[in-house]
């Protein structure tokens, strides 16, 4: 414009928008093959992360699968870390050892009502075997036969002391 305000000329400014279209191209290009390349990365990474970090538990379910009442002895094994996975590992292991104390005391009761049950019935057995190799004055079959009452009688109360156990128990 002059100093009158009338319009004397024109300047027009532009860029070359194939720089920018070329700019644009070559960024998404790179988005086309960087993003699908870096999600498998991530797939990958988060994989392996996660199936180290399930290793713990797996193996916890393997050994707890191996226990039997043939192998009550075994434990899990301890993480290295003290987080919830120990505290469950620990906890099963206390259990495992409550159950084995059990196992013991049943094993050990079932020996001992077999020893006890033992002892009356060879005696009744020993009374009769005896009462029958020969004839015997009424008496002496009063006081074989009172003999064989009372061990009855043992086997009887202990019998009735394992049933009060079972309730106990």
């Amino acid at each position: 414009r002059n100093d009158q305000g009338q319009v004397i000329g024109q300047l027009n400014i532009g860029i070359s928008q194939v720089e920018s279209a070329l700019v644009l191209y070559n960024l998404r290009m790179t988005l086309f093959i960087a993003f699908p390349l870096f999600l498998l990365v991530l797939y990958f990474a988060t994989s392996f992360a996660a199936s180290k970090g399930i290793d713990p538990v797996n193996q916890l379910i393997q050994t707890a699968g191996r226990i039997n009442d043939s192998s009550i002895s075994t434990r899990l094994p301890l993480p290295e870390h003290r987080d919830e996975l120990y505290q469950l590992a620990t906890t099963i292991n206390d259990l495992l050892n409550r159950i084995e104390n059990s196992f013991r005391r049943e094993k050990q009761i079932t020996a001992d009502v077999s020893h006890e049950l033992r002892t009356p019935l060879t005696t009744i057995r020993g009374t009769l075997e005896v009462l029958i190799r020969k004839p015997r004055e009424p008496i002496q079959y009063e006081q074989k036969v009172s003999q064989v009452i009372r061990e009855v009688d043992r086997m009887h109360q202990l019998l009735e002391q394992l049933l009060q156990l079972a309730r106990i128990e």
